[in-house]
């Protein structure tokens, strides 16, 4: 009944985190998607699906280390929680002019330019031998970030704190 009512609430716009306008901008308006860790949030609902895990291999399957909507404006917060995430936006060779590598902005200079960087941050689990360990890395590196006071906490940060 719970699930049934929440897609309900879904048509009318009441769970706010399904049919969200980023989604259409990303091209993720059509993805099944989860989460890994705790989602405080209750803006997608109740309804869980549980996925044949095999399904990770296939080839329209990807992760991505954060959110696919944080990646763009107006605040482009996973730039907060993962800086490098720019460096997907960057040239990583050095001109033929010998000039050191280009600037990694602290954020894209516009919604298109964090789709990119979404795009170019994301694991295709069939095509990338080794995904979970990148992952994990990833996890462990946001941690590591936070942990230094390289960033602020908030409150989803504390999975103690009460919601």
């Amino acid at each position: 009944a719970e699930v049934v009512e929440d897609v309900r609430k879904s048509q009318e716009g009441a769970v706010t985190g399904i049919g969200y306008a980023k989604d259409k901008t990303l091209g993720t308006e059509r993805h099944v998607f989860s989460t890994l860790g705790p989602n405080r949030g209750f803006h997608y609902g109740s309804v869980t699906i549980v996925l044949n895990a095999n399904l990770l291999y296939h080839p329209d399957t990807w992760i991505s280390p954060l959110a696919a909507t944080g990646y763009m404006g107006p605040h482009y917060w996973v730039f907060n929680h993962r800086p490098w995430s720019g460096a997907a936006l960057t040239a990583l060779v050095k001109g033929e002019d010998g000039k050191d590598y280009e600037d990694i902005d602290d954020t894209p200079e516009n919604d298109q330019k964090g789709v990119e960087a979404c795009v170019k941050s994301s694991i295709n689990m069939a095509a990338v031998e080794g995904w979970s360990l990148i992952v994990a890395r990833e996890i462990d590196a946001m941690c590591h970030y936070l942990s230094f006071d390289h960033r602020e906490a908030y409150a989803f940060d504390d999975g103690t704190a009460g919601f």
